[in-house]
């Protein structure tokens, strides 16, 4: 989980992304039983990356960590079943009751 009401995450191939610098991972298995493996700074706890056995060959970053408040709004919503209906989503934005 994030820790929040929802998580805003980029989805690029992993060939296209790197990471550097100091971090910890943390492996977890989701409600599907697949894996997901976190990576995180360990001095600030900032999620940095993520890799779920579910979708192979993709890594998602966090748009928290572009610092770019023009970066791309999200198409997808995955797991609304589980959505905090008090936010009022675009009506463009795709609900996807799971994953």
């Amino acid at each position: 989980g994030t820790g929040s009401a929802f998580s805003y995450a980029a989805l690029f191939p992993q060939s296209m992304v790197t990471i550097s610098g100091e971090r910890r991972q943390y492996a977890d298995r989701g409600e599907s039983g697949r894996a997901i493996e976190s990576d995180f700074c360990p001095t600030c706890g900032t999620a940095i990356a993520f890799r779920a056995e579910g979708l192979p060959g993709v890594i998602g970053v966090p748009v928290g960590c572009f610092a770019d408040p023009s970066f791309a709004r999200p198409s997808k919503m995955f797991w609304a079943s589980r959505r905090h209906h008090w936010l009022d989503l675009p009506e463009d934005i795709g609900l996807i009751e799971t994953q």
